[in-house]
């Protein structure tokens, strides 16, 4: 079982919370998404299309309305996890 190692998830969701001010649900369900991502990055994410080894996309489950979705960009290279960033999108999300 690989440890990974976490980098800028913090820092960036505080950015998202600042800059697209989610609803408590959207919070909630992006913080249980970081909790399970500690066991496996690469669980319900996808290689992001067009960038290539190692970023990832996830929607975060859970973490969407009628209207929107959040989406979470990070990359995955060995055992160090770096995220580039979290964003409020509105459906339909590719």
């Amino acid at each position: 079982m690989t440890i990974y190692r976490f980098f800028d998830f913090h820092d960036r969701f505080n950015y998202w919370v600042d800059t697209d001010e989610p609803g408590d649900d959207f919070r909630f369900w992006v913080m249980a998404w970081l909790w399970k991502l500690c066991d496996d990055p690469r669980a319900d994410a996808a290689p992001a299309d067009g960038l290539g080894p190692p970023w990832w996309v996830c929607k975060v489950p859970q973490a969407e309305n009628q209207t929107h979705g959040v989406v979470c960009l990070y990359s995955v290279d060995g055992d160090v996890v770096r995220c580039s960033g979290f964003s409020t999108l509105r459906k339909p999300i590719p």
